[in-house]
C-alpha cells in the first residue's frame, strides 16, 4: 500500500474498521461502485470473493523467495567436495 496517498490510506483506514466480514463486502461494494477510485488499479471483484469466502485469510498466503544464485552459493558451500 502507498501510505503517501492519503485517498487510498484514507479507504484503507475506513475498511479495517469494519467488524464483520459482511460489513466488509458492503464496503468493497459500495466504494466499486461509487466510482471514485477509477484512477487506481484495484481489484474490486477480487477484494470481494476474497471477504465473501467463509475464510479470508486462506486467501492470503505468506511466500518465501530464494533468489537462485544465493540459493546455489549456499549449496555449494555445503558440499563436502
Amino acid at each position: 500500500m502507498n501510505i503517501t496517498d492519503t485517498a487510498i490510506k484514507e479507504m484503507y483506514d475506513a475498511f479495517v474498521m469494519c467488524k464483520t466480514n459482511k460489513s466488509k463486502v458492503k464496503f468493497l461494494q459500495d466504494h466499486k461502485e461509487s466510482g471514485l477510485y477509477k484512477s487506481y488499479d484495484i481489484k474490486w471483484d477480487n477484494l470481494i470473493k476474497v471477504w465473501s469466502s467463509k475464510n479470508p485469510s486462506s486467501f492470503f498466503k505468506q511466500t518465501v523467495i530464494v533468489e537462485e544464485d544465493e540459493n546455489k552459493e549456499r549449496t555449494n558451500n555445503t558440499l563436502d567436495n
